[in-house]
């Protein structure tokens, strides 16, 4: 019986009939509540159209009952994120972590432990990360930079290799980081030759107004910079966050 209703309701979706699809999904689920190939189909429409109460409905009954379903686990915290209750998501992670040990599951919970400037439980986590495909190392030196320990996040970020994709954004972290350390000239060293990336060109702009600020400031025959102005641009930077 569900399994056509199943059927049937993929049909109305690839036909953007949403509603007599959500219809057969919420009947589908009343007759077999977890039912993940369901969930899996309709959650990305219920997202769309920021229904984000039955997405999360759906997702918090099938979480219960199934709390080592990392796919499930993502959803309903990413949920739970946008709805800023970070603290929430994180033990959504944590229960997930604890049954599956797996670093999607690791790198999920550092981020939301991040999210609630838990920045060294988030380390950890990030550091106990062996999947290479992750892209730990630019968000482990970014959490050490929003833990204000500069100086590591700079031998991390310089880890990573030019090929990477994260690389350009990772030089314009460290010359922030620089800056942070009153390293003027490293600063300016490190951007000079740096096409800044689409998702970190605010923070290069930023970063290269407060240094040619600094820059008209110094005197022709001064060699050392004083009085810095404090650099308190947010970041705004936002996590990877790999898809299941």
């Amino acid at each position: 019986m569900y399994e056509t209703r199943f059927k049937l309701a993929n049909v109305y979706v690839s036909t953007n009939q949403l509603g007599d699809a959500d219809l057969q999904f919420a009947n589908v689920l009343d007759i077999k509540p977890d039912h993940e190939d369901s969930l899996k189909a309709w959650i990305p429409t219920l997202m769309n159209r920021q229904d984000y109460v039955t997405a999360k409905r759906h997702l918090t009954t099938f979480h219960k009952k199934h709390p080592g379903n990392t796919w499930a686990s993502v959803e309903l915290a990413k949920l739970l994120g946008f709805a800023n209750s970070n603290e929430n998501a994180s033990e959504v992670m944590t229960e997930n972590l604890k049954i599956t040990d797996s670093d999607v599951s690791r790198y999920y919970l550092a981020y939301f432990q991040y999210k609630i400037a838990k920045y060294g439980k988030s380390e950890d986590l990030l550091e106990d990360i062996k999947d290479n495909k992750l892209p730990t190392l630019f968000h482990l030196g970014l959490v050490q930079f929003k833990d204000e320990d500069y100086s590591d996040a700079i031998k991390t970020l310089n880890k990573i290799p030019a090929e990477d994709t994260s690389w350009s954004k990772s030089q314009v972290l460290i010359a922030v980081a620089l800056v942070k350390e009153k390293e003027i000239d490293q600063a300016w060293e490190k951007i000079s030759n740096i096409t800044p990336s689409k998702d970190i060109q605010t923070v290069y702009t930023n970063l290269v107004t407060y240094l040619n600020d600094v820059k008209s400031r110094q005197p022709a025959n001064e060699k050392k910079y004083k009085d810095l102005p404090d650099y308190n641009h947010d970041l705004q930077l936002d996590w990877e966050l790999p898809s299941l």
